[in-house]
């Protein structure tokens, strides 16, 4: 846990090639039409390419994976780093909230956009991520 919040790198990141793999890795050995596909990915929301990310990960779901799960990590080291806005902003997402605490959940618009992202401002939050991520029950 510690190391999961507290772990700081300085580099490029360019997240579109995670998306990118995931993509190869659907259309060579995991094909949705046979296989249930959930990607999801964790990040402090720092991205040097958004844009490509925004379009790898448009591609990932337009190939009939059940469901893309970004979780994003604000803690205040990374209060410059938001991946998820654009993400808002490019997939034109719906915004929620938990109703046990402030945790913001953001759903694609329909099942042409299966993205469920969360914001892990506090440790508090990490439970909660996980359980939306893996609820039973979603309609997008």
């Amino acid at each position: 846990e510690h190391e999961f919040f507290h772990k700081g790198e300085s580099g490029g990141t360019f997240c579109h090639s995670a998306y990118d793999l995931a993509i190869y890795l659907v259309e060579t050995e995991y094909n949705p039409s046979r296989w249930n596909v959930y990607a999801f990915h964790f990040s402090d929301g720092e991205d040097f390419e958004p844009s490509e990310t925004v379009a790898s990960a448009r591609k990932l779901m337009q190939m009939g994976v059940n469901m893309l799960g970004y979780g994003e990590i604000q803690a205040d080291q990374y209060a410059s780093s938001r991946l998820m806005s654009t993400f808002l902003s490019a997939l034109q997402l719906k915004t929620r909230y938990a109703k046990e605490s402030d945790f913001e959940i953001f759903l694609g618009k329909d099942e042409s956009t299966p993205f469920l992202g969360v914001v892990i401002k506090d440790r508090s939050h990490v439970y909660s991520a996980l359980k939306e991520f893996l609820r039973k029950e979603r309609q997008f």
